[in-house]
Formats: structure tokens, C-alpha cells, sequence
């Protein structure tokens, strides 16, 4: 018998197998014309690179020259899927997420045309799958949704006649991230808090943002003079989860005072890219449970702008959620004084009442230190005569 007799994943007349002396997978591609197996080490043990690498060689091998748009039963799903993904999703932040949704896609549907994959049967069979895995109804419309849009980037790039139908999920969100927290349990958070994560705490509660944003925040982002906060990065271009303009609470004002025009919130001088580490560390200490997560801080300020009458077109201005009223409004945010203004104030009034369970008055997280710079020649006193170097001379105000 063969070595390579098992075909562990097969899409047309290209599999991958293991020797049995070896856990490496190797490709087996059959040639019609010379009637032979070629044979060669995709140099990993792990079965979904070993598919992944496969799938990559079957379109490369057997992708038409031609660049006319081909009829959904000619064109295989898996090649509108790495089409996606290499011109767009290992581009996206959500590269990760993009990727293995559509391996799901392709280890359900092999070697599949277009139109098998998207009959009503099987894409009821491939959604049931799905679920049956124990992924909830908005992890399985994600996947579903990357299928939608590899297929409509394949009809607009000319690689299919025409789009077909795939149902929306049917989503149950469920409860938001992270509960609700009182004052009281975010001033212990505060208390026990790393310098670099009470700055996060202070941003997220300051422009009720989302941790992203606070990752990416920059002084360059911040307009002490007209008080507002751009939490969308010049050149970024805005997504559906919006990064609104919001003003700038005095408390926060206060605390970003003297900020570098580079990244706020960092440790050892790198930008932070995630606190999940260090929030499960802080509540370990702050004996919270497991519901307090950074979104908390996102879900307390809603509530509390809620309570305090802030109206719920404003708090979602606030918020940065979708609306067509909030991108109109938004353009004119550095010319409306009351723009966001009793969102703000309820910030503010939010931080009066921290500052009776949290004792540390506030004050700039950022200091501003003193340099001596001095000069190769002599600096002269009273005259030349004198040699009297006056300390004050050749100070630079550096921010840090």
C-alpha cells in the first residue's frame, strides 16, 4: 500500500497526507496528462496550515486566464474566498477573525462552485454546522458575512456574473460587555491601578470611547483651545463602529495637560496595544468578578449620562453610534459650543462624585521636566572678566 493512500483533505485532483513515518503534510497534485503523482512538503504538521497552503496552490494552478466574469456554476467558492481575503481581509484589522471564517467556508464546501455553495439546502446545512459547533448567532453571521462580502467583491472584480442570495442571521447580542460598575468600584480600580492603566481608565471614562480608541489616542488628537477630542486618527478612515469628535471634560482637560503629540497610553515607552494582561491582573486585586472588563467604563458612563438626563441622541453622539443625525452634527462639532454639552457636563459631575470615593486629587498624568543644555563655549556673567555660568541659561521645557 502507498504511503500516501489516506487523503486527509482532497479539492479536485489536489490532497495532502502524511507519510507514516513523518507528522509532516505533504501536497499530492495528479497529473491527467502524464498520468503521475507529484509530491512535495507543504513544512507543517498542522492540519489547517497544511489546508490553507493547499488551497492557496489548487487556485493558483487552476485559475483561468481568461478575464471574463464566469458563470456561478464554473467558479469554485474557495477561489472567491482567497480572492477576498488576499485583496482585503489580510489587510483588515480583522485579519484573524477574516481568515478563519473563511476556512470555515472552505473546509465545509471543498471544491464546491459558487452555485453549490450558496443553494438555499446546503447554506441551511452549512449554518446549521455552524451552530451545532457552539458558536453563538452573531460569531455565525460574521462567518456568514465574509461570505457575502468575498461574493460581492468577486462580482465587482469581474470574477462572477452575478451575486447570489445568502440569508442574514437572525442575531441575539445578548447582554453588552463588561457590567456596569458604581463609583465606588471604579475608584478602587483607580486606586490599584499601574500608572499607564489609570491613564486608560481616565480616557475611557473622559470620552466614553471605546478601548481601541484609547489605545490610539495621540496628543495630536487633542484641541485644548476649542476643548475637543478627534478620537478617529487623522488618515484613518471611519468604520461602522464610529470614532466620534467629543469634547473634552475639564477633569480630563486637566489630566492630559502638558500630553506629547505621540500615543498617550503606553508602558516603557511603547504605544499599548491591549490591557487585557494587566485589567485581568488590576481586578484580581480589586476582588472584582469576571463581568468587569474594560467595556465596563463604556457601559457606566451610558448609564450614568442616561441617568443624569442627557438625552439618547446625544449619548449616542457620544457613544459613536450610527446614526445619520450624528455624522451631520459631527461636521459642525468645533464650531457648536453646545455641542455634546450635556453629555459633558454629566462626565464632569461623574468625576466630582469619583473624587469622594477616590482621595489622589486629580492633577496632568504628565509631567513637564527641565533639561540643562549646555554650550561648548563660555557663558558669560557680569563680563568677561567674571566667569559666573548662570544656572537658568539654556533650559528647554521637554514633555514627557
Amino acid at each position: 500500500m502507498s504511503k500516501y493512500t489516506k487523503r486527509d483533505f482532497q479539492i479536485g485532483d489536489y490532497w495532502i497526507s502524511r507519510r507514516g513515518d513523518s507528522p509532516a503534510y505533504y501536497a499530492n497534485i495528479y497529473n491527467e496528462k502524464t498520468k503521475r503523482v507529484r509530491r512535495f512538503s507543504l513544512g507543517t504538521e498542522d492540519i489547517s496550515v497544511a489546508k490553507e497552503k493547499l488551497l492557496v496552490i489548487y487556485l493558483r494552478d487552476t485559475k483561468p486566464d481568461h478575464q471574463k466574469p464566469g458563470d456561478l456554476a464554473s467558479i469554485p467558492i474557495s477561489q472567491v474566498l482567497l480572492e477576498y481575503y488576499e485583496g482585503h481581509g489580510k489587510k483588515a484589522r480583522s485579519q484573524i477573525s477574516i481568515k478563519a471564517s473563511c476556512r470555515y467556508w472552505c473546509d465545509f464546501f471543498g471544491e464546491d462552485s459558487v452555485e453549490e455553495a450558496t443553494g438555499a439546502a446546503k447554506l441551511e446545512s452549512f449554518i446549521i454546522s455552524l451552530t451545532d459547533k457552539g458558536h453563538s448567532t452573531a460569531y455565525v453571521q460574521r462567518i456568514i458575512g465574509v461570505g457575502k462580502a468575498s461574493l460581492n467583491r468577486a462580482y465587482k472584480r469581474g470574477i462572477i456574473k452575478s451575486v447570489p442570495y445568502v440569508p442574514t442571521i437572525k442575531v441575539n447580542y445578548g447582554d453588552p460587555k463588561g457590567r456596569p460598575l458604581s463609583t465606588k468600584e471604579v475608584a478602587l480600580l483607580l486606586t490599584h491601578a499601574s500608572d499607564h492603566m489609570r491613564l486608560f481608565i481616565y480616557i475611557m471614562l473622559g470620552t466614553v470611547c471605546r478601548p481601541e480608541a484609547a489605545y490610539d489616542l495621540t496628543g495630536a488628537q487633542l484641541d485644548f483651545e476649542s476643548r475637543l477630542i478627534d478620537l478617529n486618527p487623522h488618515g484613518r478612515i471611519q468604520t461602522k463602529k464610529i470614532r466620534p469628535m467629543v469634547k473634552m471634560p475639564e477633569a480630563l482637560a486637566l489630566i492630559l495637560e502638558n500630553a506629547p503629540s505621540d500615543h498617550l497610553v503606553t508602558f516603557r515607552g511603547k504605544k499599548v496595544k491591549c490591557v487585557r494582561t494587566a485589567w485581568r491582573n488590576l481586578r484580581t486585586k480589586c476582588n472584582l468578578d469576571d463581568a468587569v472588563q474594560p467595556y465596563s467604563l463604556r457601559h457606566t458612563m451610558a448609564r450614568w449620562m442616561r441617568k443624569n438626563g442627557v438625552s439618547a441622541w446625544e449619548t449616542a453622539a457620544q457613544l459613536g453610534h450610527k446614526s445619520r443625525e450624528h455624522r451631520t452634527t459631527e461636521l459642525y462639532a468645533p464650531f457648536d459650543p453646545d455641542y455634546l454639552s450635556a453629555a459633558t457636563e454629566a462626565i464632569d459631575l461623574f468625576f466630582d462624585e469619583l473624587l469622594a470615593s477616590y482621595s489622589p486629587k486629580l492633577k496632568p498624568h504628565f509631567s513637564v521636566k527641565t533639561s540643562q543644555v549646555t554650550d561648548n563655549k563660555e557663558n558669560n556673567g557680569a563680563g568677561d572678566e567674571i566667569r559666573t555660568h548662570d544656572p537658568n541659561l539654556g533650559k528647554v521645557v521637554l514633555y514627557h
